[in-house]
C-alpha cells in the first residue's frame, strides 16, 4: 500500500473522529441544556409556590376553606330538602354557592385567590414552570377552590361578558382532573406525559373540545 494511500486513510479517518466528536459534545451540550431547563423550571416552580403560602395569599385561601366548611353542611342539607322538587340539583347548588358569596361578601376574597391560583396556572400551561412538580404539590389544592366556588366564577363571567376569566385555572384542573383518570388515558392509548402535551396543545389552539368543564358555558 503506498503512502498516499496510507495518509488517504488516516486523514479519512481523523474527519470522522473529528465529527464524532462534535456530535458527542453537540449530545452532551443538549442534556446539559435541558438539565438546566429543567432545573430553573423547578427553582421558578417553587418560587411561585413558596410565594402562594406567604401571610396574605396564604391567609386569604385560608379564610375561604373556613367559611366553605363552615356552611358546606346548610348547603347539602338544603339540597337533600328540595331533591323532590323541580328544580335540577346542579341548578341549585349553584344558587347557593352564589348566595353564600354574596351574603358573606367573598367576592374580593374569590378574586384574589382567582388571581393567584391563574398565575400559577399561567406558569404551568406555558412550561416556565415545573408542570409535574406543580401539578403535584398544588393539583388538589387548586381543583377543591375550583369545584367548590365554580358556580359563583361562572356566573361572574357570563355577567360581566368576560369569558377568558378564570379560563387558565380552568384548563389547570381538567389537566389535574384527565392526569388521575387513568381511564380516559387508556382509553387515548397513550402514556400520561402524553396525554398532557396534548392537552396543552389542545388549550394553546383555544381547542377545548375535549374539556368537560368549561368556566363560562357557551
Amino acid at each position: 500500500m503506498s503512502n498516499c494511500d496510507w495518509k488517504d486513510k488516516s486523514d479519512a479517518a481523523a474527519s470522522w473522529t473529528g465529527i464524532l466528536i462534535v456530535v458527542i459534545g453537540g449530545l452532551f451540550g443538549l442534556v446539559e441544556y435541558f438539565d438546566k431547563k429543567d432545573q430553573w423550571r423547578t427553582e421558578k416552580t417553587m418560587a411561585i409556590v413558596e410565594r402562594l403560602h406567604k401571610a396574605e395569599p396564604k391567609q386569604t385561601i385560608q379564610s375561604l376553606e373556613e367559611i366553605w366548611i363552615a356552611n358546606r353542611d346548610k348547603i347539602f342539607q338544603a339540597m337533600q330538602e328540595n331533591a323532590k322538587k323541580p328544580q335540577p340539583v346542579k341548578d341549585l347548588y349553584s344558587m347557593l354557592v352564589i348566595e353564600l358569596v354574596e351574603s358573606k361578601k367573598l367576592q374580593m376574597k374569590i378574586f384574589e385567590a382567582v388571581d393567584i391560583y391563574e398565575e400559577v396556572a399561567i406558569c404551568a400551561s406555558h412550561e416556565v414552570c415545573s408542570i409535574s412538580i406543580t401539578l403535584d404539590m398544588l393539583g388538589k389544592e387548586m381543583t377543591s377552590f375550583y369545584n367548590r366556588w365554580r358556580p359563583f366564577i361562572s356566573h361572574y363571567c357570563k355577567k360581566t361578558y368576560n369569558k377568558r376569566y378564570a379560563a387558565n385555572l380552568a384548563f389547570f384542573v381538567e389537566l389535574f382532573s384527565v392526569l388521575q383518570n387513568p381511564k380516559i388515558i387508556e382509553r387515548r392509548n397513550v402514556s400520561s406525559a402524553q396525554m398532557r402535551r396534548i392537552i396543552i396543545k389542545q388549550w394553546a389552539n383555544n381547542d377545548r373540545s375535549s374539556f368537560a368543564n368549561p368556566v363560562c358555558i357557551e
